[in-house]
C-alpha cells in the first residue's frame, strides 16, 4: 500500500490589513475579511469601524489585486488574469490581438470594466476611487476634495 502524503493545509489569514497611506487620513488603515468579502475602513488609535462595504466575488478579487499594487498601478494583464484565472502572460497576448481590432479591446476589457465601476460604488464613502491609467491599467487614488472655493460658475 502506497504512503499517504500529508499535505499541509495553506494558512491563509482571514484579515489582511491594508494602510493605504495617502488615500486615508493619517494611521487610518482598511481590513479586509477575505472569508465574506468585507472592507472596513478603521479608525485609529480608537479603532472604530468607520465605514464596510461588501463584495462580491468577482469584485472582490479585482479589489485584492488593486490593493495589492497600490500604491502602483495595477496593470490591465493583472487584472485579466485575475478575473478570468488565466495566467498573466496569456492575457497580455490577448490584451495585444485585441487592441489590434477595432473594439476588439473594449470587449475584452468589459466584464472587468463593469466590476470596478460596483467596486468605485462600494469605494466612494472610504473617500477612494479607481482611477484609469490610460494604456496602462488602473490605480486607487483619493480623488480631490471639492469646496464652494475650488468651484467655479
Amino acid at each position: 500500500m502506497p504512503a499517504l502524503i500529508s499535505i499541509p493545509e495553506k494558512s491563509v489569514q482571514r484579515f489582511v490589513n491594508y494602510s493605504l497611506s495617502d488615500l486615508l487620513p493619517e494611521g487610518d488603515h482598511v481590513v479586509l475579511d477575505r472569508e465574506l468579502h468585507i472592507l472596513s475602513h478603521i479608525h485609529m488609535p480608537e479603532g472604530f469601524i468607520m465605514e464596510q462595504q461588501s463584495f462580491t466575488y468577482n469584485e472582490y478579487i479585482l479589489l485584492v489585486a488593486l490593493l495589492e499594487s497600490y500604491p502602483y498601478f495595477c496593470p490591465f494583464a493583472t487584472l485579466l488574469s485575475t478575473f478570468l484565472v488565466r495566467p498573466v502572460e496569456r492575457c497580455e497576448h490577448e490584451i495585444q490581438i485585441a487592441r489590434r481590432e477595432k473594439g476588439g479591446f473594449d470587449t475584452l476589457m468589459r466584464p472587468v470594466r463593469n466590476n470596478l465601476s460596483r467596486i468605485r460604488i462600494k469605494l466612494d464613502p472610504f473617500g477612494v476611487d479607481i482611477k484609469s491609467i490610460v494604456e496602462t491599467g488602473y490605480i486607487l487614488w483619493k480623488p480631490p476634495t471639492i469646496t464652494a472655493h475650488n468651484i467655479s460658475i
